[in-house]
């Protein structure tokens, strides 16, 4: 490997560090507002619930099957968005190890290496579930 090569590899290895962190600062945010939205939810479940005299007379029970089915997609949409970030990260992670062993060594990584980030980053329909459930609230 000579210089140059290694520079690249070195803007590379940023990029996919950048990439990486913004991945694991998404899941955080994903997690703590799935904390944050099951906290509400059921505080205004109970709060809706105590307020009722009677339920059965003014549509209660409609408004909370609404009330729980957007609390279940909603739930859905985070957990899709914060496994997907997740299963994104790994490929990312492989490659930028690979990058960091090929700076030590001096040797350049296998073109495999990143063929394989490329085909498992690729948008599919996979890539866009956390956005279908989003749409069904």
């Amino acid at each position: 490997m000579n210089d140059a090569e290694a520079e690249i590899l070195k803007v590379v290895r940023n990029s996919l560090m950048t990439g990486e962190g913004r991945l694991f600062d998404h899941v955080n945010a994903t997690f703590r507002w799935l904390m944050a939205t099951l906290f509400a939810a059921n505080g205004g479940a109970i709060i809706g619930l105590l307020g009722w005299n009677d339920v059965s007379r003014h549509g209660g029970y409609s408004a909370l099957g609404w009330f729980a089915g957007g609390l279940v997609l909603s739930i859905l949409m985070g957990t899709f968005s914060a496994v997907g970030a997740l299963v994104a990260i790994k490929p990312i992670e492989t490659a930028r190890l690979a990058i960091d062993q090929a700076l030590i060594t001096r040797v350049l990584p296998e073109k495999e290496v990143f063929d394989g980030l490329v085909a498992r980053n690729r948008p599919s329909w996979k890539t866009w579930v956390a956005s279908y459930t989003g749409s069904l609230l």
